[in-house]
């Protein structure tokens, strides 16, 4: 088993997350990579808008997002 830290699959328009623990992975509502952004939740948008229009709109328009909500 290769242990990596997190894993995201996507499948059918949900994003599942799974983070290693001794025990094996297991399901998060959150990233440990990202763990002020709503990833679960958030990236399922993009990852559709990105098949139906490109991935540089998607990338763009995620990362306009997440320059957004970061503002004061």
């Amino acid at each position: 088993m290769l242990k990596i830290p997190e894993l995201w699959i996507y499948r059918q328009e949900i994003l599942i997350i799974y983070i290693w623990k001794k025990e094996g992975y297991l399901d998060s509502d959150k990233s440990r990579l990202f763990p002020d952004i709503d990833v679960k939740n958030i990236l399922p948008n993009y990852v559709e808008l990105a098949w139906k229009q490109g991935s540089s709109i998607a990338l763009r328009q995620f990362s306009q997002n997440l320059i957004d909500s970061t503002k004061i």
